[in-house]
C-alpha cells in the first residue's frame, strides 16, 4: 500500500455552519434497516451476531438507509441515502480524490478509489471530501465538530469493497428460484444456490412461513479466495459445501 504526507487545508474550508445532514454509514451497521452496506451495491443483512451475504442490489440500484434498501439513484434525497455512494467511496465524474474511511482518503483511478493509493490522516484528524473531489482535506476532528463539516465515511478503516457480480437472475427468476427451493422449508427466509456452480445464491424472504409469495429475493455471488456459497452458514467459502450436489439446481 502506498502511503503519502497528509496534507492538511484548514485555509480551504469554506462549508457553511449552520446546515447539518445525515451522515452516511458506509460499512457500518445501520440501525434504520439492520443492513451494513458493503460497497454501494452490495451489502449484508444483519440477523443478531450473524451477517447474511454478501448480497447485491439490481444493477440500477444502491443500498441505501431505506426499510427497502435497494433504491433506485433518482429515489435518493436528502433523507433516503445512497449510503457507500453519496461522496464516501465515491468517484463519479472526473472527481480525483475521496474519502475511503474516517481518516483516510483515495486516489480515485478509473472511476474507482484505488485499494493500493490511500492517504493517511494525522492522528485525531478525519477525512472531509469537497464538492468536486478535486481535493482532500484532512482535518482536526476538533475543527469538524465546531465547524459541523459533514465526514462522509464512518468506518474506522478502508476495507476494498466486494464488486457486485457481473451477471445475477432477474428479479423474475430469483422468485422462481425461491419458489422451487421453499419444498419442506418452514423458516420465513432462507438462502438457496441460483445454479449448480453453488457461487452464485439467492436470498428469500417471505411474511409467512407456509407463503409461497416471496416479498423480498436478492441474488449474490462469491469470488475466490472463498469462491463457494454454504447456503447453511450463510458465507462464502473456499471448498465446495456438502450440501451443494443435493440442493442446487441441475442447470
Amino acid at each position: 500500500m502506498v502511503k503519502f504526507g497528509v496534507l492538511v487545508l484548514l485555509s480551504a474550508i469554506a462549508i457553511g455552519q449552520g446546515e447539518t445532514t445525515i451522515e452516511s454509514q458506509c460499512q457500518v451497521c445501520q440501525e434504520e434497516n439492520n443492513v451494513y452496506c458493503e460497497s454501494e451495491s452490495t451489502f449484508l443483512r444483519m440477523r443478531g451476531a450473524m451477517k447474511l451475504g454478501p448480497l447485491s442490489c439490481e444493477a440500477d440500484e444502491v443500498c441505501s438507509n431505506s426499510g427497502n434498501l435497494c433504491k433506485k439513484k433518482t429515489e435518493i434525497t436528502n433523507e433516503v441515502l445512497n449510503v457507500c455512494g453519496a461522496n464516501c467511496q465515491s468517484c463519479s465524474a472526473d472527481r480525483k480524490y475521496t474519502c475511503v474511511s474516517r481518516n483516510q482518503a483515495a486516489l480515485c483511478l478509473n472511476g474507482q478509489a484505488s485499494s493500493t493509493i490511500i492517504i493517511d490522516c494525522g492522528e485525531d484528524e478525519v477525512c472531509v471530501d469537497d464538492d468536486d473531489g478535486k481535493a482532500f482535506l484532512c482535518v482536526p476532528s476538533c475543527v469538524a465538530d465546531y465547524q459541523k463539516l459533514s465526514v462522509p465515511c464512518s468506518s474506522a478503516a478502508f476495507t476494498t469493497p466486494t464488486p457486485a457480480p457481473p451477471t445475477t437472475p432477474s428479479g423474475d427468476n430469483q422468485k422462481s428460484i425461491c419458489q422451487a427451493a421453499a419444498v419442506n422449508k418452514k423458516t420465513l427466509y432462507f438462502f438457496t444456490y441460483a445454479d449448480s456452480s453453488c457461487r452464485t445464491y439467492v436470498y428469500c424472504e417471505r411474511s409467512s412461513s407456509t407463503s409461497t409469495d416471496f416479498t423480498t429475493t436478492l441474488s449474490g455471488s462469491c469470488s475466490s479466495p472463498n469462491p463457494y456459497f454454504n447456503t447453511v452458514s450463510g458465507k462464502c467459502q473456499a471448498s465446495v459445501p456438502d450440501n451443494c450436489e443435493s440442493e442446487a439446481p441441475s442447470t
